[in-house]
């Protein structure tokens, strides 16, 4: 597979004649499924035991972060960090001029693979919204849960559509029966993040998140989540 890019006109540059890359339209891959990888080349430990040793190993890495210390392993770097200015150099630190930052900066166990990414430019005609990710606002939960009646927001590229073109929209596709719903209640519609109701008069079950915009291009252009969620 390869690192998949579309171009788009780079609005900073006001002779608007230079280009940028937006990444998109590239799996994403959780704790599960990379211990599900790690199974599938040889490891004889469960996916049970595994997950429990990440779930420790993220808890630690929690707590060193927290009580304000630097992990570095061969994956990645993370450090917190102070932002804002201090008028003095005896102001103590204020959290409504100031915040704490993490950052976090690739080891160089990822540093060697960066040189054999193959990249591939998709067409126009190739780019679609790109859904990384729903979360139950009810919940907090992400990539798992709907609540009927409550709101929930999609992250991801590409995902603003025209609210009064009924082709377009956020579409939650019932997983058993293939029945549509489109959203009709939408806070935020933004390239980068919606905010939306799911209808009240949804039934329960396994729905697939559905974004179609033609904002981009005449054709219209989906882009699915690709887990189904559990409407509840």
């Amino acid at each position: 597979m390869a690192l998949n890019f579309s171009l788009t006109k780079n609005h900073l540059v006001k002779d608007g004649l230079s280009y940028r890359a937006v990444v998109g339209n590239n799996e994403t891959f959780d704790e599960s499924r990379i211990v599900d990888m790690m199974i599938y080349r040889g490891s004889t430990v469960t996916k049970a035991d595994t997950l429990a040793v990440l779930e420790e190993y993220g808890l630690a890495v929690a707590e060193i972060i927290r009580t304000g210390n630097y992990v570095n392993t061969s994956l990645f770097s993370a450090y917190p960090t102070i932002g804002g200015t201090f008028s003095d150099s005896a102001e103590s630190f204020n959290s409504a001029r100031h915040s704490i930052r993490v950052k976090v900066v690739a080891g160089q166990r990822l540093k060697q693979v960066i040189p054999r990414i193959s990249v591939q430019r998709l067409e126009g005609s190739h780019v679609a919204p790109l859904v990384k990710k729903v979360e139950d606002f009810n919940t907090g939960v992400e990539n798992s849960q709907l609540t009927i009646g409550a709101a929930a927001i999609i992250t991801g590229y590409r995902l603003k559509y025209d609210a009064d073109d009924l082709m377009q929209g956020v579409f939650l596709i019932n997983a058993a029966n293939a029945v549509e719903t489109r959203v009709e209640r939408m806070a935020i519609n933004k390239p980068g993040k919606l905010h939306f109701l799911v209808p009240a008069s949804l039934p329960q079950g396994e729905y697939h998140v559905e974004v179609r915009t033609r904002v981009l291009s005449k054709d219209l252009r989906k882009g699915r989540l690709d887990v189904p969620l559990t409407a509840v």
